[in-house]
């Protein structure tokens, strides 16, 4: 139940440019890739790598809120 408060509380802070990231960049090319390269996923969203890299970072940042648990980086 918690999960879904906070997911009602990131979904106003996703942007037009998350969703384009998430729903082309990463889910479609998910059929070609087993990890989706990072170039390909700015190429689909129509942004620089580095842009793409940040609203990946702040997404996964919202997911391990969302799942319940903080990501590590062991």
């Amino acid at each position: 139940m918690v999960s879904k408060l906070l997911a009602l509380e990131a979904y106003p802070s996703l942007r037009d440019l998350d969703f384009r990231i998430l729903r082309g960049g990463v889910e479609l090319n998910m059929r070609h890739h087993r990890w989706v390269p990072l170039e390909d996923i700015a190429r689909f969203a129509r942004v620089d790598v580095e842009t793409a890299s940040f609203r990946l970072g702040k997404l996964d940042d919202w997911g391990g809120l969302l799942s319940g648990g903080a990501t590590s980086a062991t």
